[in-house]
């Protein structure tokens, strides 16, 4: 593994609040990107320094989680409204136009009710008898054609919800018996969707208004790790990352490849937290102190001749910040990772105890 010609530069650091959400920001082209500041989003251009607060729903408490579209257009905003109003306990979330004649505009909110798959009574009362929290979305994700957005309803809930936003309807919905910590749609696929969480990885099929699961993928609760994140591939594999710092790779739900934290230029105990989709040249892992591995697909399916399907390219490390940050090994972990849609540069990394850069 060489980093010969691999450099990294900040170009900005920014203040944000942190959410519940996986997507700490989000990158809508080479000068833009989202975040969220308090009660709203903001979206920053980071070369001009100019900031567009984008439309609020009424009455929204916080905000848990945010998702663009793969075209950069729309953006979804999963919301927390304020009990205090009477408003609905209920998951929702709203649809932003970035791009529409007179600037973003909020097009609708959507809500989430239960119905024969989805229900959220019964985690109302948590095992020691307290009250669970309010069902809320804690991801999203949108299709490739950026028409279907596919929302989790968070812990204690774990449930599934696919919109058909564009004619605000639920197209398929499914309660987990696992704890889910995040989903996406096969970006080849819009009617297969995948969720991952420390012991659970599994592929639905929308199906008929409701989610068919594929089997649950196995074997993973035998090493001993605990799945952080997960992500496709653009030649149709599922990526897996662990606290143990591997990468594990799946083709139709068989193991076809593991690299390990050795292989990553990671310490043995350094896990890593989060991985995206680099197109189709692979894919990009985030770790401890602030590190970021590149990974890239060796070829493709039918020219590997034996070979693993993926390689490492590099990995890029952030510095301490203090000796005693170097002593503890304790540092700033990279829990969110976005990359501009048209080039590898910039990249933003939303870090558990430093400023989004």
């Amino acid at each position: 593994m060489s980093n010969a010609g691999i450099t990294s530069t900040v170009l900005r650091g920014l203040g944000t609040t942190k959410i519940a959400g996986r997507e700490q920001a989000l990158m809508t082209s080479d000068k833009e990107m989202l975040y969220v500041v308090g009660r709203n989003v903001v979206w920053h251009n980071i070369i001009r320094d100019k900031v567009r607060v984008l439309p609020q729903t009424p009455r929204v408490q916080r905000i848990l989680a945010i998702a663009v579209c793969p075209k950069r257009r729309y953006v979804a905003v999963c919301e927390q409204q304020d009990a205090s109003y009477g408003s609905s306990a209920l998951p929702q979330v709203s649809i932003i136009d970035l791009i529409s004649g007179n600037g973003p505009k909020r097009l609708r909110t959507l809500i989430a009710t239960e119905d024969t798959h989805l229900s959220f009574n019964a985690a109302a009362v948590n095992i020691d008898g307290s009250a669970a929290p309010l069902p809320t979305f804690a991801c999203a994700d949108f299709s490739k054609d950026s028409k279907s957005l596919l929302c989790l309803v968070g812990a204690p809930y774990n449930g599934l919800v696919v919109f058909d936003w564009f004619r605000s309807r639920k197209v398929g919905t499914a309660t987990v018996n696992a704890s889910i910590t995040r989903c996406r749609f096969n970006p080849t696929d819009s009617s297969q969707i995948s969720t991952s969480g420390p012991q659970h990885l599994r592929v639905w099929k929308v199906q008929e208004g409701m989610l068919k699961g594929y089997p649950t993928i196995q074997g993973i609760a035998a090493t001993g790790a605990s799945i952080t994140d997960h992500g496709w591939t653009k030649d149709d594999r599922i990526a897996v990352t662990t606290d143990k710092g591997e990468v594990l790779i799946y083709d139709e739900g068989d193991l076809v490849q593991t690299m390990s934290s050795k292989t990553l230029g990671l310490n043995d105990h350094d896990g890593l937290s989060c991985i995206t989709s680099l197109d189709d040249r692979g894919f990009l892992c985030g770790g401890p102190h602030a590190s970021i591995c590149v990974v890239e697909i060796t070829d493709t399916k039918d020219r590997l001749e034996g070979r693993d399907p993926f390689k490492v390219a590099c990995k890029v490390r952030g510095k301490y910040s203090s000796e005693r940050e170097r002593a503890s090994r304790n540092g700033s972990t990279v829990v969110d990772i976005s990359i501009s849609p048209s080039s590898f540069k910039p990249v933003s990394l939303s870090l558990s105890r430093s400023p989004l850069f």
